[in-house]
């Protein structure tokens, strides 16, 4: 782990980010009014050669269940609330759902307009112009509404180093993604949605519920890594690092990976049990992701599946 600005994987200091963001640039590389983003990387080929990884038929889930509670990580809890009909005995059961996907504990992909660079989104778009009282204009979740069907592969950064987790203060850098990678025998391609695990969860259960705003994650600098790759989606049980020590763009990670790469990114996923299946057989699967049909939506909570 380093917090140096070093050429191998360090983390950028905040005058370097416009170049990072001109480097890992993919506009109009699937035409301009493009929507799907980085999701073009998953072709029928790709979904195809996920399918062949199944053997056993084990399934995973990699999400958490939803909380009502509100808490100090939850500030916006999922309202769950039964409706019953006007007539006694009714012959069946009815409630309703209210979801805010953006939070610390609801698993959810992010459209590739939910995150913008100085006003600037995916594709050339602005913010100004896409972002608007009845939805996004462009790029919502929408695009998704295919579901994501390819390789999944785990980055167990803790037990590649030979630790449990991440402490709270360290960064996951270019470098320690490479060596995750090797110590699992993988090797990153195109199309795959890369899961990085820094032990969030191991760590929680055995210290409790930690400050969302300080948080182990990735340097903004590890978009360069999943753009030379052409990985279609990133995920993890970790954001990027918070805090980031930057001014005008404090999720600098998010920022640049969607509006500069058009990257789908996937948060708060639960990494533990899948990491344990992983350990004992292998670091590659089948993933599924499908996401709510929703026009205009910033995002969809999602069960993300791992299929061995």
């Amino acid at each position: 782990m380093t917090t140096t600005s070093d050429d191998s994987g360090g983390v950028p200091r905040e005058g370097e980010l416009d170049a990072l963001f001109e480097e890992v640039k993919n506009w109009g590389r699937w035409g301009w009014d493009d929507e799907k983003g980085t999701l073009n990387l998953v072709t029928p080929a790709h979904t195809l050669r996920a399918i062949s990884l199944v053997r056993t038929g084990r399934v995973v889930s990699t999400s958490f269940d939803l909380d009502t509670e509100r808490s100090a990580k939850n500030y916006f809890p999922t309202v769950h609330m039964m409706l019953f009909k006007g007539f006694e005995r009714p012959p069946t059961a009815v409630d309703q759902v209210t979801i805010v996907p953006h939070s610390f504990t609801v698993t959810h992909i992010d459209a590739v307009s939910h995150s913008n660079y100085g006003g600037a989104l995916y594709n050339g778009r602005t913010a100004e112009a896409i972002v608007q009282r009845t939805g996004l204009q462009s790029g919502s979740v929408l695009a998704a509404k295919d579901g994501i069907v390819t390789r999944g592969v785990l980055l167990d950064i803790p037990s590649s180093l030979g630790r449990r987790w991440l402490e709270p203060d360290e960064y996951i850098t270019e470098v320690d993604l490479d060596a995750a990678a090797e110590w699992a025998g993988l090797e990153v391609g195109t199309g795959d949605v890369v899961l990085v695990r820094s032990g969030l969860g191991a760590r929680e259960a055995e210290s409790g519920v930690e400050d969302v705003d300080r948080r182990a994650g990735l340097s903004p600098a590890c978009v360069r890594w999943l753009h030379r790759r052409d990985v279609a989606v990133y995920g993890g049980d970790c954001f990027e690092r918070l805090p980031l020590p930057y001014t005008e763009h404090p999720w600098a990670f998010h920022q640049i990976a969607q509006a500069s790469m058009g990257l789908v990114l996937l948060d708060n996923v639960d990494l533990e049990a899948l990491a344990t299946v992983c350990a004992e057989s292998r670091w590659e699967f089948l993933y599924v992701i499908s996401p709510l049909r929703l026009p205009g939506g910033t995002g969809s909570a999602v069960n993300p599946l791992a299929v061995f």
